[in-house]
């Protein structure tokens, strides 16, 4: 499921077919399209939400030079490079 976002200009078959195109030579089943839109419609959004609360967070310290401006963690700032 993380994969079809990573690659939402395609359909499910293609994002299969990059899945599995390293296995050549081994049994691999090829779902059809409908039933990963099936799959996908049964985990719902629960799934990613629960893989970002993994692995979301700063990874910078607050130590960190251009980390943090006053009490806020920064993203980006346009324009502004650390010297």
């Amino acid at each position: 499921m993380l994969a079809l976002g990573l690659f939402p200009q395609l359909g499910y078959a293609k994002v299969w077919n990059k899945l599995v195109a390293g296995l050549t030579g081994l049994p691999v089943v090829t779902p059809s399209e409908k039933a990963l839109r099936d799959l996908r419609r049964r985990l719902g959004a629960a799934l990613l939400e629960a893989l970002f609360e993994v692995v979301a967070g700063p990874l910078a310290q607050p130590r960190t030079p251009a980390a943090r401006y006053r009490q806020w963690r920064t993203v980006a700032f346009d324009g502004w490079a650390a010297e």
